[in-house]
């Protein structure tokens, strides 16, 4: 699925190690962008959170 406009998903994982999360965005190309990369081996507990799609949004 793609989205009309990119959508911000906010911070999807944290990790133990180190204290901070990983924000992530729903691309129109239907990627989902990580910010910040995740390294190979990298333990990561995710967030489960339930997004709200921003007005105009629509998905093909």
């Amino acid at each position: 699925m793609k989205p009309s406009k990119d959508v911000n998903l906010g911070c999807l994982w944290s990790l133990p190690n180190s204290g901070y999360g990983k924000q992530a965005t729903w691309k129109t190309n239907g990627q989902i962008v990580i910010v910040g990369n995740l390294s190979n081996g990298d333990r990561c507990i995710h967030t489960p959170v339930t997004i709200p799609i921003p007005d105009g949004v629509t998905f093909a």
